[in-house]
């Protein structure tokens, strides 16, 4: 019996996808099962390192987000004064 769609799963991109999908939903859940085995310390630190890690993520994207509006805004000037 052949299957028509069989070739699909020859495909390079199909499993990078797959695994890509996998390891998003499991390396989240290892990391919060290594953090619930530390000691109280551990965790504290963990919490505090996540936490700190989130913030300057945060800000950095807001930060280039600014930046990006700001060149939009230079170009848009541009574009006004050369008509």
């Amino acid at each position: 019996m052949k299957f028509p769609l069989a070739w699909l799963l020859f495909e390079k991109w199909l499993w990078i996808t797959i695994l890509g999908c996998i390891a998003i939903v499991i390396f989240p859940l290892v990391i919060v099962y290594g953090i619930f085995y530390l000691p109280v310390e551990g965790k504290v630190a963990a919490l505090f390192t996540i936490l700190g890690g989130w913030g300057i993520a945060g800000g950095y994207k807001d930060y280039a987000m600014s930046k990006r509006k700001e060149k939009e805004r230079e170009k848009v000037r541009a574009l006004k004064y050369d008509i």
